[in-house]
């Protein structure tokens, strides 16, 4: 898991949630298919999903940009124990 935290600022994901659903090559090496990746889509109105290549294209390029912005899987951790250690203080005042 890795976290984008807010410092990072605006970013390519800030549209809303997708899934890519991506089919890696066969097992087989005499077996010739090729499965585009599907990307399941999220919004206010209800989800889809999109399988234009074109399209998925674009969101697979979203994802890298959005994992180099991204903490590392250390970092992240890191910083979710941070977080939850001061959420665990109690409050003064």
């Amino acid at each position: 898991m890795c976290v984008l935290p807010f410092a990072a600022g605006a970013h390519a994901g800030v549209d809303g949630e997708f899934t890519i659903y991506s089919y890696g090559e066969p097992e087989d090496p005499d077996l010739i298919y090729e499965d585009p990746d599907v990307v399941y889509v999220d919004n206010i109105g209800g989800g889809a999903y999109i399988e234009d290549r074109k399209i998925t294209s674009l969101y697979n390029r979203t994802f890298e940009r959005l994992m180099k912005t991204a903490l590392d899987p250390l970092q992240s951790s890191q910083l979710l124990s941070d977080l939850e250690e001061e959420l665990r203080k109690p409050e003064r005042g």
